[in-house]
């Protein structure tokens, strides 16, 4: 017998639905109405800002970020978990420290070593330190992904003549596809929302300032906050349709 639900309970929870929807929806409503309101403005700061080139340098720093840490975090899950490398849990504990490293004592000795090689103000500069952060959680989140998979297929796949890189091909990288999924987007929206380091790599005004910089550096008012609503757009984008490989990502772990 199915038991009644409390009417009580049900609006309580509704109520509680209704709450938090508005309290996380409020900002970006003022953002979209700041952006309705900006008219012409948005369009001048758009052409002063650059904002089209600062758009495009986010995506590709961001991008570029995402696809390499997931692709590289499971290749090297694949090695860690499933082949008997000697030292293969230290590997993964110094690979963990790189997620909670704190930025702050490293920028100066970043910025100068990034001087030093004549890529201050290039893209090369700054992407190569996003993919030093992205790649660590990469490679710890891709380990448990790819532990997941039962031992047995892969062995199976040995005992065929199946190659390494064969296996990883056919058989790890669709397994562990929400795995890659999810770290793609993790990797891709910290990278996009990140301001810190690109501030000390490049300056706002160069060909390799991100949105983020950009916008700091202008500080235009509505019309401002109307070119951040539409920097928010590929970020949600990306979540959106990411979205149905949390779940199974995170049934591969609790698997």
């Amino acid at each position: 017998m199915i038991p009644r639900k409390n009417p009580l309970l049900s609006a309580g929870a509704v109520l509680v639905v209704f709450l938090f929807t508005f309290a996380v929806a409020y900002p970006f409503f003022v953002l979209a109405l700041g952006f309705f309101r900006s008219g012409p403005p948005l369009m001048e700061t758009w052409r002063a800002l650059n904002a089209g080139g600062l758009l495009l340098n986010s995506l590709c720093y961001s991008g570029i970020s995402a696809l390499v840490s997931a692709l590289l975090g499971l290749m090297a899950g694949f090695a860690l978990s499933k082949f008997k490398i000697r030292g293969a849990a230290g590997l993964w504990i110094f690979f963990s420290f790189g997620i909670f490293l704190v930025l702050q004592p490293l920028l100066v000795p970043l910025r100068q070593g990034v001087l030093s090689a004549g890529l201050y103000d290039s893209r090369l500069g700054v992407l190569i330190p996003y993919l030093g952060l992205g790649i660590p959680l990469g490679v710890c989140l891709g380990t448990e992904f790819v532990r997941s998979i039962p031992d047995g297929i892969i062995e199976s796949a040995l005992l065929d003549g199946a190659g390494y890189f064969r296996i990883f091909r056919g058989i790890i990288l669709p397994m562990a596809l929400p795995g890659g999924a999810l770290i793609a987007a993790l990797v891709f929206t910290l990278t996009w929302n990140e301001y810190l380091l690109i501030s000390v790599l490049s300056s706002p005004r160069s060909p390799s300032a991100s949105l983020n910089s950009g916008l700091a550096a202008l500080g235009a008012g509505e019309a401002g906050a109307a070119v951040l609503v539409i920097g928010l757009a590929p970020g949600l984008i990306i979540f959106l349709f990411l979205r149905k490989y949390f779940f199974r990502a995170a049934g591969m772990i609790r698997g």
